[in-house]
C-alpha cells in the first residue's frame, strides 16, 4: 500500500478571474471561509478495502507424503 502526502497551499490563486471586482469578492470569500458542522446523521459508513476480504481457496487432496507431513505437524500440537 503507498500513501501519499498533499501538498497544502496556502496561497489563494484567483488571477485567472478577469473582473477585479469579482476576483477581490472571490478572494474575500474564500479568505475567510470557515467550514461548519451544521447538521449530524446516524448514517454510519464503513470502508471495505481488498485487505479486508477475506481469501478462500477450495481443499485439494494431498499427496501421501504430504498427507504425512500435515499429520505429523498437528501431532507436535
Amino acid at each position: 500500500m503507498q500513501v501519499y502526502e498533499a501538498e497544502v497551499e496556502d496561497e489563494i490563486v484567483v488571477q485567472h478571474v478577469t473582473n477585479s471586482q469579482i476576483r477581490r469578492e472571490l478572494f474575500e470569500l474564500i479568505s475567510n471561509y470557515e467550514p461548519r458542522k451544521t447538521e449530524t446523521t446516524s448514517v454510519s459508513m464503513r470502508i471495505v478495502l481488498n485487505d479486508d476480504i477475506p481469501v478462500y481457496q477450495s481443499a485439494r487432496r494431498l499427496a501421501f507424503f504430504e498427507n504425512q507431513d500435515v499429520n505429523k505437524e498437528i501431532d507436535e500440537w
